[in-house]
């Protein structure tokens, strides 16, 4: 009985420290349920997925097809270019240090310039991608030149 009483409480406690104090929701706009582990996607399996398929098409696309095939990913925030405030970039990255960079140029939903830094995600998300990056462990694998 104080076995499980133990482990309810051990559950109850990560559960409050990882959904408030590791992974905001309005910062990541995940929910608890996206973290499982991550480590077994092999680089060799995520570096053939098709990037160029997926140029010109909506983020939400790309974000759909991998939550299908390697979901648990987690959304950063959108950034900025230092010079410009302009937000062109987020980062798709999983728990085993890899990761995508979805870059946009063209923008038909979304005001790209901000002084604050403040983007709406949602808008974003619908934007075309013009590049992908894929990183592992800092490494550029593909599309980084």
């Amino acid at each position: 009985m104080k076995k499980l009483l133990f482990i309810s409480v051990l559950i109850a406690t990560a559960h409050n420290v990882l959904a408030k104090n590791i992974l905001p929701y309005k910062k990541y706009q995940i929910s608890i349920t996206n973290l499982i582990d991550t480590a077994a996607y092999p680089i060799a399996n995520i570096s053939s997925i098709n990037l160029p398929f997926y140029y010109n098409k909506p983020i939400n696309t790309f974000l759909a097809d991998l939550t299908n095939s390697y979901p648990g990913y987690i959304l950063s925030s959108i950034y900025a270019n230092d010079n410009l405030r302009m937000g062109t970039r987020v980062n798709v990255y999983y728990s085993n240090h890899m990761g995508f960079v979805l870059i946009v140029k063209n923008f038909q939903y979304m005001n790209p310039f901000s002084l604050t830094g403040n983007f709406d995600v949602n808008l974003f998300r619908q934007e075309n991608i013009n590049k992908i990056e894929l990183r592992n462990i800092g490494d550029c694998i593909h599309g980084c030149n």
